[in-house]
């Protein structure tokens, strides 16, 4: 064993147990208090614990400081082990953020008038592929034949439980946060969504995704038709939110703290579109109030004052077989 020579623990490795139980907003500052401390951080294989703890996409690339890259990412990701919190275990391995995204954070963000940087206006966000659920206390679910889920009460026998892999779709999203593991009493997340909406806006993730989104609307595209800003978003090599990243983003911040930064007053659409008596139309989601949750529709803008989008990136690396970095 490694001696450290101070008197609290005889060996770097005690050190690496006991910071399993510190917590990752904490752990920044651990190695401040001594060298021993600095020592047990050293370590590559335990920043390679927190990245598969805390399900954070690791950065592309050899070598990379994992210390550095978790220390920037952890507060602006919407991470694996807090999806797993609210609404289910995920199935899927959580791929890596690609180079040139995570090189975003540190750049302008163009639709703040570059005041600001993208690390500071912009979120991670871990798109499930399947989340794993297991439902008791007098609930029971299944998945039909068109992949929603279902979820009903079975008062004949409370003791009964089902564990069910849930295809993540935001038909499904929208049953689970009715349901979440934690987090109820802050909701509803949702007060109306359009039946076309559920009935057509069912793709389902076919793999875990990342994706780099703002987290609120670019104002210079409030209340522009939407090819305009579609074009905006692509000539700044960007895109639409989706629906589903969108809709997620929204479900963990209601359940954990009651707030939804698309209110009452805003609308925000998104990629995703609908047939509604034979024109195509734009799905939007906002209009959030405490108490109420939020719509999801397509007619939204005639009912409220402000209509933006959110810009958005792919960030996942699709590539095999990359090595994983250190600490160094």
């Amino acid at each position: 064993m490694s001696t450290v020579g101070l008197p609290f623990f005889p060996s770097v490795d005690i050190y690496r147990s006991v910071l399993h139980f510190v917590e990752v907003n904490d752990i920044f500052n651990v190695d401040l208090v001594c060298v021993a401390w600095q020592k047990a951080l050293s370590a590559s294989h335990y920043w390679e614990y927190l990245y598969e703890k805390e399900k954070i996409p690791l950065v592309e690339g050899e070598n990379r400081n994992l210390r550095a890259d978790l220390k920037k990412i952890y507060p602006i990701t919407l991470s694996g082990a807090k999806i797993e919190k609210y609404l289910g275990k995920i199935v899927g391995k959580i791929p890596r953020l690609r180079l040139v995204e995570f090189k975003k954070l540190f750049t302008p963000d163009r639709y703040s008038g570059n005041a600001k940087k993208m690390g500071e206006t912009y979120e991670v966000i871990v798109l499930p592929d399947i989340l794993i659920r297991t439902f008791r206390n007098g609930q029971t679910a299944k998945i039909d034949e068109k992949g929603r889920l279902i979820i009903c009460n079975n008062s004949g026998n409370s003791a009964q439980e089902a564990t069910v892999e849930i295809p993540f779709s935001f038909p499904n999203l929208a049953t689970l946060s009715q349901h979440p593991l934690v987090g109820g009493c802050n909701g509803p997340v949702f007060s109306v969504i359009a039946n076309d909406v559920f009935n057509q806006c069912t793709t389902v993730v076919s793999s875990v995704k990342l994706y780099l989104m703002r987290r609120t609307f670019a104002v210079p595209t409030l209340n522009l038709f939407y090819e305009k800003q579609e074009a905006d978003a692509r000539e700044k090599g960007l895109q639409i939110s989706p629906l589903i990243v969108r809709g997620l983003s929204n479900t963990i911040k209601v359940l954990e703290s009651g707030l939804c930064p698309d209110n009452q007053w805003t609308s925000v659409r998104t990629s995703d579109r609908v047939l509604w008596n034979n024109h195509s139309y734009q799905v939007e989601i906002g209009g959030y109030a405490i108490s109420e949750g939020m719509d999801v529709d397509c007619i939204i803008t005639r009912l409220r004052g402000r209509v933006g989008v959110i810009p958005c990136t792919c960030a996942e690396l699709t590539e095999k077989n990359v090595t994983m970095g250190n600490s160094t």
